[in-house]
């Protein structure tokens, strides 16, 4: 317990180090009269598009569900989904445990079975983030290999300029299969860590049964599109939100897919919520498209303050709403298969 708490604590620290880093050199005054030029509706209509993922997430999770004979309600596993990340914005990586286990509850399905669903949710969510970093990466080569040459690299490595975009392409495949196996290992890790070691037959046969279970889904073709409408969620919920700032009210579909693939970076770090990783990816993602200018520290940090903290108290509100929700939602013992 001690040590988790140490954990928690460290974790904390890391995030307001890097919100730190991220705000040091802003001038407040000019912040605050940014702020007040923000247009609240466009903000509404991007968490709409939000909440529409959530909900595309629940359904897509009970066609996996139902692809191993287990009947559950599109209502549970909404309420897990938003419990588990309402929990991940305060605790990392324990949304993921809470979801599988208040998802067991209400529906009786075993707790193994649903953290291998979730683990391959999160590997197919690694999937498709990397298909659109290579969507992003061809439709942006020329700037992005500016940005590397200049701002990282400088003239040391100049002979770089010459890489053709398809081995960037494939650098970045290959970091994508590093962090397929890291996620792997990570919630293989956290399984053994969290489910009774007595159980430990059966809860290696649920969790495989869990994993493989896409194979087995009818309608495969729906549940791809449902895979990439949850990112159609997230980019649409960026592009909608940037009318909500003039600086930023000329984002293109495919500038708003890098800056929602930059966010998704930037909300994986290890720190609660993605503080200020979140705001000084976003920030630098729109000095380098050209949507504000070098000078541009203010606008860039508003507007990912304003998303960021937007997505933050409308993921708290909704984590909550789903607590309360579970614990007058009729629970299971067991479940009964269709």
């Amino acid at each position: 317990m001690i040590i988790n708490t140490i954990k928690w604590l460290f974790l904390w620290g890391i995030a307001f180090a890097l919100a730190y880093w991220a705000f040091k050199d802003i001038r407040w005054s000019t912040m605050k009269v940014e702020f007040g030029k923000v247009k609240i509706e466009w903000l509404l209509v991007g968490l709409f598009f939000s909440l529409s993922s959530l909900i595309i997430r629940s359904v897509r999770w009970k066609m996996m569900q139902e692809a191993m004979q287990y009947s559950n309600t599109f209502v549970s596993n909404f309420i897990g989904v938003n419990i588990a990340y309402g929990s991940n914005l305060i605790f990392p990586r324990l949304g993921e445990v809470l979801r599988a286990t208040t998802t067991t509850a209400m529906s009786g399905i075993p707790t193994p079975v649903l953290f291998g669903t979730i683990i391959t949710e999160r590997i197919i969510d690694v999937l498709v983030t990397f298909l659109c970093l290579a969507i992003v990466i061809i439709g942006n080569a020329g700037i992005i290999q500016h940005f590397v040459m200049q701002e990282i690299l400088g003239s040391k490595l100049a002979f770089i300029q010459n890489i053709p975009v398809l081995v960037w392409i494939l650098l970045f495949s290959f970091f994508g299969a590093v962090t397929w196996f890291s996620i792997k290992k990570r919630y293989f890790s956290l399984l053994w860590n969290k489910i009774v070691a007595s159980k430990i037959g059966a809860t290696v046969a649920g969790f495989q049964k869990g994993v493989v279970s896409v194979k087995d889904i009818k309608n495969q073709p729906l549940f791809i599109v449902y895979s990439l409408g949850i990112w159609a969620g997230y980019v649409l919920c960026t592009y909608f939100s940037a009318f909500s700032y003039v600086p930023t009210n000329g984002l293109s579909m495919l500038d708003a897919l890098f800056i929602t693939v930059l966010g998704a970076f930037g909300m994986s770090a290890p720190v609660p919520g993605g503080i200020g990783a979140y705001h000084k990816l976003i920030q630098k993602g729109l000095i380098l498209l050209g949507i504000v200018g070098l000078e541009g520290e203010e606008p860039g940090l508003v507007f990912a303050t304003v998303v960021h903290g937007t997505q933050f108290v409308f993921t708290l509100v909704m984590g909550s709403i789903a607590g309360i929700a579970y614990w007058f939602y009729p629970k299971k013992t067991e479940n009964l298969t269709t």
